[in-house]
């Protein structure tokens, strides 16, 4: 404790822990790490792709008031992916971080993967430009996944989390997602080789 009157306050900042300040939950933007980052987005098929995109708003939405949709803008993030890219690199610029985050650019590719990759599925479909119309979504799907990292990326950093420690570690409900997708993905397979063998 320092007695003297005259000396400036003194906080605590240097002893906050990862996650912008004391609690995680007072980022602006979700914290992920890369390792479950990428765990989740790849084993989900992409699929973990919308709750990202929900938990990044619903916690900008808690954390700023505005006046927005969270679910919604989970549901069709390719409508509002510029707009949350533009609002992480002001986070950025506002802390005075030095990470360089091109948003606009990143936002593009997001956007013109994703129409890539649904417009070649529905291609795929109705066996129309096979087998480029198989493989480009495989190709789409890698890109969107590095895409958003980058994203993710920007995000801790603004958050004063570069590493994602805060949110780094695996739950049940993780695990459920994954194994749930797993499992699809075997029995589709199996129903595949068995059209096949028969």
């Amino acid at each position: 404790m320092n007695l003297n009157p005259y000396s400036p306050p003194q906080t605590a900042l240097d002893q906050r822990s990862p996650g912008e300040g004391t609690n995680p939950s007072k980022s602006e933007f979700y914290v992920v790490s890369r390792r479950k980052f990428f765990l989740l987005f790849y084993l989900t098929l992409g699929f973990y792709d919308y709750y990202w995109f929900y938990r990044n708003w619903a916690i900008y939405k808690a954390r700023t008031g505005e006046s927005i949709w969270p679910v919604m803008r989970g549901i069709f993030p390719i409508f509002f992916v510029w707009s949350l890219f533009a609002g992480v690199d002001r986070s950025l610029k506002r802390g005075q971080q030095t990470h360089f985050f091109n948003h606009a650019r990143l936002g593009s590719v997001y956007v013109v993967a994703s129409v890539v990759g649904h417009a070649c599925n529905k291609l795929s479909d109705k066996n129309i430009g096979s087998p480029y119309t198989d493989w480009i979504p495989l190709a789409v799907f890698i890109t969107l996944g590095y895409t958003l990292w980058q994203a993710q990326k920007a995000i801790n950093i603004a958050c004063n989390d570069p590493q994602g420690e805060s949110n780094s570690s695996l739950t049940w409900a993780n695990y459920s997602w994954m194994g749930a997708t797993l499992l699809i993905v075997a029995l589709t397979l199996y129903a595949i080789v068995s059209g096949v063998a028969d």
